[in-house]
């Protein structure tokens, strides 16, 4: 019938093109040679590849950018949100997503059908055009995970046999352009939602399923009766066989009536040619099929799931006239992992297991999985939109079971009458059961309603994830002071040489911003600091630990920035500074240090006169390259830089100018300390950017020489640590030309972004890199000063 439409249509229509079954159809269409086809999707259509990903996230990258080309050309025309269903009226034929009748703007749709347009689905496609064996799988409950165990079974025992499994979860790849290639002897396992059936289906599976029937998406239906008479549409003229469960009344009720063979199975009664449990054993009709002492999944629901699998299995044998006799059944299913989302156990954490169970969208699915952990300690996680069906059994459960319960946003929570523990987030659920948990708890997240992953799990990379976050804040909240928002906020974490709190000298109130300029590129403003330079946190630490150690006399040579933030500490510690600078001093920089009170020398060789300086007096000696401290201060902008980047990784690059290094190795150190600490799993790549004179470490990578200055030992010295730093996070060294220089200064100035001249060179390192085709997820440039 399909067959016939298709090839006779003038006009094909397929409704929610991106969608997991929208951009399916289209690729059959396409691969069929179809050309008449008209596609809509009611989104914008600068965000329809943007849907298109989102629905097609289980697909490796490959996959999704080959389908994304057939999409692409698949129809002569593309219908988006401002002109959705346009000509709809003129269509021969309809392809639409099984949840099409749900969504106001498809009313169009309903009164195509009155006008007699056909409208189909994807599962019709797969039925129709598959040359196969085909098994049929829903239910309330379990139809996923029974689905799963037939598959696998039956490619254990047929190893040389095709078995295909399609359904519902957006994680499984959609193969309906290839169906009909599909050999005689290969088998479809196709898992059919409620959403599904409500089309007609001209051809049904040989083998049809029915796992169970309750109360389920009756938001959908007229009543229970025309939910349950819905379900029992996978049952049709050329099903050979129904696999039905026996210990459901509406079940059992559909098998009573039926002409085609049947097979039941049953959890609580020894059944005559049925398939059943006793003594932790599995029969079919007297015979022993195996034991479930090795069966992996928790739950009598699960046992009863795979009574479902097995009978699926006997009535594919007894179909081929093969002999089941001789299989040893557990020998294979003792092999079944846990299906995703289904009490799968993500996560385990200080004794505390997680478990994701977010498919359970009904009351008595969640009441299931909580009879899995009834010797258990247990704590559930409900949440999302309810279908409209009766919620007393589940408030009833929780009550009499005294459960603990956190409850999100949506309506399921008007429907559990028990008083649960009201959250707004996911986020803080599991932070607070971590922090207060005993060991061996058990977390079962299963919803009872659905919207859940939309709602709490979308853009948060899943339950494990989330899990792991939590258990990094609760680590590194160990590690910090939160009273403070600056460079003191990790005192912990500095120096094991702690410097009393009494002594903290501040400034700076806050973070320094993390800034997105484009798409994978961040900059880190410490131009935005209040003394204007990431010089306030070696200096703030540095002429914090004088202060400790009652120091009253420093000095330093700078070319601005450096002697800016000293001078305003040393105000704060009443220190005698002395400053040495250059006569070529930025002018801006010039007249913020002549405002300061200290002692000011202007010479053609600061650094000379410096260290004249330091050989006459009893001054401390503050040039970075000489004080350690400058490296426990700078330690700081790293640990600042994960709490605002916690995925920090090796995927990541952190490119920053430095001269005497102190910078560059506090950021390599505060890595490392995350990274022993396992709140990162790798170093992110420091990019050392350089130019002019002070160049050695940029050039040991960027020009292949190890070109250090020569006379200077502790110039060589730190350049060595500095390219050692480098090299153990896999980074770079950038040496920046004038040119190279001018080009980002031109960037940045399109961009209305003023920043200083250390600052822009590390910019234009970045731009090497990207020419030179480094690889990195995200880059953050360090902003180091602000311009004068």
């Amino acid at each position: 019938m399909l067959k016939n439409l298709i090839k006779k249509s003038k006009s094909i229509h397929v409704l929610g093109a991106s969608g997991q079954e929208g951009a399916a159809i289209l690729a059959f269409l396409n691969k069929m040679g179809v050309k008449n086809v008209i596609a809509h999707d009611f989104c914008e259509e600068q965000d329809f590849k943007k849907s298109f990903e989102i629905f097609h996230k289980g697909l490796k990258k490959r996959e999704r950018n080959e389908l994304w080309k057939k999409i692409e050309i698949s129809a002569k025309t593309f219908y988006f949100k401002d002109n959705y269903l346009e000509n709809i009226f003129q269509a021969d034929l309809i392809f639409a997503p099984q949840s099409w009748h749900r969504f106001e703007f498809n009313k169009k749709v309903f009164e195509a059908k009155r006008k007699g347009i056909p409208v189909f689905s994807m599962s019709q496609l797969y039925l129709e055009f598959n040359q196969g064996f085909s098994i049929g799988v829903t239910g309330s409950n379990g139809k996923t995970t029974t689905s799963n165990l037939i598959k696998f079974i039956l490619s254990e025992i047929f190893p040389k046999l095709t078995v295909n499994l399609v359904g519902n979860d957006r994680a499984n790849k959609q193969i309906l352009e290839d169906v009909q290639t599909f050999k005689k002897d290969s088998i479809l396992v196709l898992e059919m939602s409620n959403r599904q059936l409500k089309f007609d289906f001209p051809k049904t599976p040989i083998i049809s399923v029915i796992t169970n029937i309750t109360e389920n998406h009756l938001d959908e239906h007229n009543d229970f009766k025309d939910y349950a008479q819905t379900k029992a549409k996978i049952i049709g003229k050329n099903t050979k066989y129904a696999v039905l469960n026996y210990d459901n009344e509406f079940t059992r009720e559909i098998g009573s009536k039926l002409e085609t063979k049947v097979i039941y199975f049953s959890l609580k009664e020894k059944l005559k040619n049925g398939v059943y449990f006793e003594d932790n054993n599995v029969y079919f009709d007297n015979c022993f099929l195996g034991d479930l002492r090795d069966f992996q999944l928790k739950g009598d629901h699960n046992k009863e799931n795979l009574l479902a699998a097995v009978a699926t299995i006997i009535a594919y044998f007894l179909n081929g006239n093969k002999d089941y006799k001789k299989i040893e059944f557990s020998k294979y299913w003792k092999e079944f992992k846990t299906v995703s989302k289904r009490l799968e156990l993500v996560k385990k954490v200080k004794g505390i297991e997680f478990y994701d169970d977010v498919s359970s969208t009904t009351p008595e699915s969640t009441i299931k999985g909580l009879e899995a952990f009834k010797k258990d300690n247990v704590i559930l996680i409900l949440g999302g939109n309810h279908k409209n069906t009766d919620y007393r059994i589940l408030s009833d459960y929780l009550k009499e079971n005294k459960i603990k319960f956190y409850i999100l946003p949506g309506n399921v929570r008007g429907k559990v009458k028990t008083r649960g523990i009201k959250k707004e987030t996911l986020e803080e659920v599991i932070l607070e059961i971590l922090e207060n948990a005993l060991k061996k708890t058990k977390v079962l997240i299963s919803p009872a309603g659905e919207n859940f992953h939309t709602l709490f799990l979308r853009a948060k990379g899943g339950i494990k994830k989330m899990v792991i976050r939590a258990n990094k804040q609760l680590i590194w909240k160990k590690y910090i002071d939160e009273k403070y928002k600056n460079l003191w906020r990790y005192h912990k974490l500095l120096n094991k040489k702690k410097i009393p709190e009494r002594c903290f000298l501040q400034i700076d109130k806050d973070f320094s911003p993390l800034e997105n300029f484009q798409e994978n590129l961040y900059f880190k403003r410490e131009d935005k600091n209040k003394l204007g330079s990431h010089k306030t946190r070696s200096l703030g630490y540095q002429i914090s630990y004088l202060y400790y150690r009652d120091i009253k006399r420093a000095a330093i040579s700078t070319t601005g920035n450096a002697g800016i933030c000293v001078a305003a500490y040393s105000k704060k510690a009443k220190i005698d500074l002395t400053v040495f600078v250059s006569p070529k001093i930025n002018k801006g920089k010039l007249s913020m240090l002549k405002k300061a009170k200290i002692d000011l020398r202007i010479s053609e060789k600061s650094g000379e006169e410096l260290k004249r300086f330091l050989n006459e007096t009893s001054a401390w000696d503050l040039r970075p390259s000489r004080d350690i401290n400058s490296v426990y201060g700078m330690k700081s902008l790293g640990f600042e830089i994960y709490e605002q980047m916690p995925n920090l990784s090796s995927k990541y690059a952190i490119f920053l100018y430095a001269s005497s290094g102190s910078s560059l190795i506090g950021l390599f150190e505060a890595f490392s300390n995350l990274k022993k600490l396992k709140l990162i799993k790798s170093l992110p790549q420091i990019h050392v950017v350089q130019s002019g004179k002070v160049s050695s470490s940029a050039l040991y990578f960027d020009k292949g020489k190890k070109n250090f200055k020569e006379g200077n030992p502790n110039i060589e010295l730190r350049a060595k640590k500095m390219i050692n730093c480098v090299k153990k996070t896999k980074g770079f060294g950038w040496y920046i030309e004038n040119e190279e220089y001018e080009n980002a200064r031109k960037i940045l100035r399109k961009s209305k972004i003023k920043i200083g001249e250390e600052s822009i060179k590390a910019f234009a390192g970045y731009l090497r890199a990207v020419r030179e085709k480094k690889k990195f997820k995200k880059a953050v440039v360090i902003v180091t000063g602000k311009r004068f």
